[in-house]
């Protein structure tokens, strides 16, 4: 739920976003001296529907993409951002990969097996998404939706 006056008051969601809308919308709202406020209670089930690796592989080059935008519109006002594309970057490279087993030990501690999996696998869709935004940002070309379903 969003207030009317203060969605309006932001310009609402940016039309030309392909992705990350949401995280974006939330941002101008606090900029303008607005609040967001989470509750600490599940409200909606998400079901993104995905049941190939294909599918997946699609949705985290989306997700590469969201990420290399809302920085460029951002700048380094959220340094979690800067830190999400440079990740991207040097961890997709080749000479990164024999590292990678110790990237996903470090992860796996924190939050467990499954989630290392996908954040170290990401790493290539991700840094894709990043490539094809910088590229199509650099021709002046606008984004093109990235389906996965």
């Amino acid at each position: 739920m969003v207030r009317t006056d203060a969605f309006k008051a932001v310009g609402g969601f940016s039309e030309d976003l392909i992705a990350g809308e949401e995280p974006d919308l939330c941002y101008r709202l606090r900029k303008a001296g607005w609040g967001i406020f989470r509750l600490d209670a599940e409200m909606t089930l998400h079901d993104a529907a995905m049941t190939t690796a294909a599918q997946w592989w699609q949705r985290s080059l989306r997700s590469g993409y969201a990420t290399a935008e809302a920085h460029r519109r951002r700048g380094d006002s959220e340094p979690d951002l800067r830190r999400q594309v440079v990740s991207n970057v040097l961890w997709a490279l080749p000479i990164a990969w024999p590292l990678w087993p110790i990237l996903w030990l470090r992860v796996q501690r924190r939050r467990g097996a499954l989630y290392a999996s996908h954040i170290v696998l990401g790493k290539l869709p991700h840094l894709f998404g990043q490539v094809r935004y910088w590229w199509q940002s650099r021709r002046g070309q606008p984004g093109t939706l990235i389906e996965y379903k």
